[in-house]
């Protein structure tokens, strides 16, 4: 018998320790990586809605903005076209009974109307607040 090798308590306690370690690390990556891709899609949502206001100003068209809680998909369209459609995934979900629809101007870009869009995700809520005049807007998360 060779005094030089290891038992196999001494591996059991070794496996033990690096799956513990391994466990530990794991849970917050993922909760990280929901977080991450919930906060990617508001982005991706804020950057077509500046686009649908984009289009309004420089076509002088009217664009309309729409979040449809009943399919979770937001989308852009002028009267002609379609201009964006984003499709949200599990982690992210649209708190509304009906869907809620807004118009940028043509003219100068505003909002027809002010309004809060609620959204729930996996361990956090956010609001999507449009404010009258000028298509202000702004995201929070509570």
């Amino acid at each position: 018998m060779k005094n030089n090798a290891f038992t196999l308590l001494e591996m059991l306690l070794v496996l033990s320790i690096s799956l513990t370690m391994i466990t530990l690390t794991i849970y917050p990556i993922s909760t990280t990586l929901s977080s991450l891709t919930e906060k990617q899609l508001l982005e991706e949502v804020k950057a077509a809605i500046y686009f649908a206001q984009l289009n309004a100003i420089t076509t002088s068209n009217d664009t309309v903005i729409s979040f449809q809680p009943e399919i979770n998909q937001f989308s852009s369209s002028t009267a002609t076209s379609a201009l964006t459609n984003i499709q949200f995934d599990n982690s992210l979900k649209i708190n509304h009974i009906k869907p809620e629809k807004f118009r940028f101007s043509g003219l100068d870009g505003s909002i027809n109307r002010f309004a809060t869009v609620h959204f729930s995700g996996k361990k956090q809520t956010y609001k999507l607040i449009f404010q009258i005049g000028k298509g202000r807007f702004r995201i929070e998360a509570n």
